[in-house]
């Protein structure tokens, strides 16, 4: 059991070391996936990610999860947010940029820095459903200042779970974005449709705006546009890319 112990605490070491060399040397750059008005398809904003270049590959979600396990996610959340948000300028001055967020980074006064020195209304801050939020109140307060500033907030993945229902009643995000898994086949399927006309229904009750997420084909994008839906994002839209290779295809 001791040397169990032992080789854990060694490997959370070795974890730690490595992702704080990663985000000391900025081995990571930001990707952005449009977000398109379905009438002009032009983008109306864009949602950043993030792209790691430390061998092996590893999916992002890895390296948050292990940026987790050992204690240094502030540390890696905030980099990449700065990695995006600095490009903001770059991008046309219509559009926005969503960059996720937790409760966590919610919380540390770090986050309002993201918003200095540029127009805060192009700033979006996006909460998935995945994320488990334990103070509510605590959330709300932190947001008003920026909210003021015009900051706004998106809650991920909506429809995907319990949580994503209580992000939304509790936080009143200015932006709701319907999960995948609802959309694809939207056009085939009529529970699909009534949940997203529903999930529309209610954000134009509350004014929040809809984005429907993982669009891929012609025909959902068609049915979602007969149902209403005045935003999208997906495949069909636009793949995660580079600042420099968004710029060629607007």
């Amino acid at each position: 059991m001791i040397i169990g112990i032992v080789v854990d605490m060694l490997e959370r070491k070795a974890i730690a070391k490595r992702l704080r060399n990663v985000v000391r040397h900025s081995q990571f750059s930001a990707v952005f996936q449009p977000i398109v008005d379905v009438n002009s398809m032009r983008p109306v904003g864009f949602e950043a990610l993030t792209r790691f270049h430390v061998e092996p590959y590893r999916p992002p979600n890895e390296w948050f999860s292990d940026a987790k396990r050992v204690g240094v996610y502030s540390e890696l959340e905030f980099s990449v947010h700065q990695k995006a948000v600095e490009q903001i300028a770059l991008l046309p001055t219509d559009t926005y940029v969503s960059v996720n967020v937790t409760e966590g980074s919610l919380l540390k006064r770090e986050v309002c820095a993201l918003a200095f020195g540029i127009n805060p209304a192009r700033v979006v801050l996006e909460l998935s459903e995945q994320e488990i939020v334990a103070d509510y109140e605590a959330v709300k307060n932190a947001l008003k200042p920026l909210r003021q500033m015009g900051v706004r907030l998106a809650v991920d993945d909506a429809g995907a779970g319990y949580a994503s229902f209580w992000h939304i009643l509790k936080l009143e995000p200015e932006i709701i974005k319907i999960d995948a898994k609802f959309v694809q086949n939207v056009d085939k399927h009529s529970a699909q449709k009534k949940f997203v006309g529903s999930m529309l229904d209610y954000a134009n009750h509350v004014g929040s705006i809809v984005v429907a997420e993982g669009v891929e084909t012609e025909e959902e994008l068609s049915t979602l546009k007969d149902i209403g839906i005045n935003y999208v994002q997906g495949y069909l839209c636009g793949k995660p890319r580079p600042v420099v290779d968004v710029l060629m295809t607007i």
